[in-house]
This record gives C-alpha cells, sequence and structure tokens, in this order.
C-alpha cells in the first residue's frame, strides 16, 4: 500500500480588471499589499513598459513602505524595503537578466526562497523566467497594455491565495471612480485547470 500523501490541483481564483491609469493601478496594487502576509510571493508577468514596477510600488504603499522608495531592480537584481509601520519587508526581484532558475543559487535562493520569504512579501518581476523555481502557493499578476494609457490586470490566485483574492476582488467591485462608471471588473472561479 502506498503510504504517500495525496495531493489535490487546489483551486485557483481568477480576478481581471481594466485600470484605466496610472492611479487605478496603485490603488489596485496598495489593496492587494494589504492582503499580503509575510512568506507570500506576487509573481508579475506582462511586457516591457506594462507596469509591473508600478504595482510594486502599490504593493509597498498597501504594506506601509514609502512607494516612492521603489524603483526597478533590473540591473541589481533584487532590492528590499522596509515597512516604517512595523515589521513588514518587501523584497523586489527583477528576474529578466536571469538565465533561469539555475541562476537564482547565486543570490541565495534555495527551497522556493523559503530564506528571501521569511518575514517578507517577495514580488519578482518576469517571474516567468524562473518559475521552476517559485512555490505553487502564490499570486500571479499580468499586466497587459489595452490601448489609451489603460493596462488590463489578470492576477490569479493560487493554494491560500485563491480565498484572499477572492475577498479582495469582491472588496473591489464595488468601488468605482465617477469618472469611469462602475470598475471594470470580472471575476472567474474554477481549478487551476480549468483557467
Amino acid at each position: 500500500m502506498n503510504t504517500e500523501p495525496i495531493y489535490y490541483e487546489q483551486e485557483a481564483m481568477t480576478c481581471s480588471m481594466i485600470s484605466h491609469d496610472e492611479s487605478e493601478t496603485l490603488a489596485l496594487a496598495t489593496q492587494i499589499g494589504r492582503l499580503c502576509r509575510p512568506g507570500d510571493i506576487i509573481a508579475l508577468h506582462g511586457e516591457l513598459g506594462g507596469g509591473k514596477t508600478r504595482f510594486v510600488s502599490g504593493l509597498a504603499a498597501g504594506l506601509g513602505i514609502d512607494p516612492r522608495e521603489v524603483s526597478s531592480p533590473t540591473f541589481t537584481i533584487m532590492q528590499e524595503y522596509v515597512s516604517d509601520e512595523g515589521p513588514m519587508v518587501l523584497v523586489h526581484m527583477d528576474a529578466y537578466r536571469l538565465g533561469g532558475a539555475e541562476d537564482l543559487a547565486g543570490i541565495g535562493w534555495e527551497r522556493g526562497g523559503e530564506a528571501f520569504r521569511e518575514g517578507a512579501v517577495v514580488a519578482i518581476e518576469w517571474a516567468s523566467r524562473i518559475e521552476a523555481a517559485l512555490p505553487e502557493d502564490r499570486l500571479e499578476v499580468t499586466l497587459s497594455h489595452a490601448g489609451d494609457g489603460t493596462r488590463h490586470v489578470t492576477m490569479r490566485g493560487l493554494g491560500g491565495w485563491s480565498g484572499r483574492l477572492r475577498e479582495g476582488c469582491g472588496m473591489l467591485s464595488g468601488e468605482h471612480d465617477e469618472s469611469h462608471g462602475a470598475a471594470d471588473l470580472t471575476t472567474e472561479f474554477g481549478s487551476a485547470e480549468e483557467l
């Protein structure tokens, strides 16, 4: 008899919206930052100039960190920001210049980044380049140009993020900016395989 535990595909939650301008992207990311807990991974995807670093600025604000401190870590690979309001730390990585998951050992990343995640939220731009090294429990954020300065933002919560994203999108769907009418927010529920 096999005594190995049985693992089931955890339910995923997807939330999509249109951000009409930079301030809406920052506000969205600030709300997500408020949902973050130490040990979280935020995997960011999108083309060059898609708003990934701006999104991290909003995460910083939600964590009690001055968003003006955030800059792209493309050449440094990693930057760390500490909250003035408490013990929260934001580790901001950019995997663009990494050849793949094997390059992470050079910066001390092992076992899904456990040491990096201890007491911190880790936001990774160009996360697809190191996807094999990421833990299953994470929030995936994809930003893409939607024309005229707008961005299409899709967030996919995996593992423990599924429930938190469901809660966060529920709060966001009730918010709107009068100049744009109701928030352009849709949600989808289902297993990771279905989405």
